[in-house]
């Protein structure tokens, strides 16, 4: 398992990450309900179509995700549809399907979260009549390269109200991942795999029923 924390190491293709980020100088970030469910809308409307979601939880001044980025060809084939603008920080990108074979696949997932942020943080700034960053400048990502840290990363992102002080009883919190065997999840999740993981859906709700120690993931944990 590597061990490292680049803010700036790029989203490799068919990769696990552990992606985080929080408020800027620990601001909240969601401010009521629908703040959460915009971000979610965002969430699913920009990265989906780039990158698997196998868990998530919205604190108010911080986030985790827990994915795996597509493939080469998959995000070249997807930007093509969602790239029929210039992005500003790609001045060699002309808007066509010859210019994107040109970028690389992380280029254009970096793109694809630069435009989610962005966005909400401009919402929200504009709810609350702020101005100046919302959140901090880099998300932080792990890289996740051992199967065998799955199912501990999942429990912990879903535990982090508890973790946080937010919700004694994590399991009925609802901006997290956790409840998606008897709700509507509000972004794609694959949920399949996950299942899968734990050996079941009765084992995975065993699982998190069982107070874990996390100290064996602490390389893959972000937290500030």
């Amino acid at each position: 398992m590597e061990n490292y924390n680049d803010q700036n190491r790029p989203l490799e293709p068919e990769q696990f990450y552990h992606i985080y980020n929080r408020g800027n100088q620990g601001m909240p970030i969601f401010y009521s309900e629908d703040n959460y469910r915009y971000f979610l809308s965002r969430y699913e409307r920009y990265i989906s179509g780039y990158a698997d979601t196998f868990a998530y939880c919205l604190l108010p001044n911080h986030f985790h995700f827990f994915v795996r980025i597509h493939s080469d060809l998959s995000i070249k084939e997807r930007s093509k549809i969602d790239f029929p603008d210039l992005p500003p920080t790609y001045k060699t990108f002309r808007r066509t399907s010859k210019d994107l074979e040109n970028l690389h696949p992380h280029e254009i997932v970096s793109e694809r979260f630069r435009r989610f942020f962005l966005g909400y943080a401009k919402a929200l700034n504009k709810q609350e009549g702020l101005s100046g960053s919302l959140f901090k400048k880099y998300f932080q990502r792990k890289k996740v390269d051992d199967e065998i840290y799955f199912a501990r990363l999942i429990y912990y992102i879903h535990t982090n109200p508890l973790h946080h002080g937010i919700l004694s009883d994590w399991s009925m919190y609802p901006w997290s991942s956790y409840r998606f065997y008897d709700s509507h999840a509000p972004i794609r999740l694959n949920t399949r795999e996950v299942v899968d993981w734990f050996g079941g859906k009765e084992q995975y709700i065993y699982f998190h029923q069982q107070k874990r120690n996390t100290s064996e993931i602490a390389h893959i944990i972000i937290e500030e």
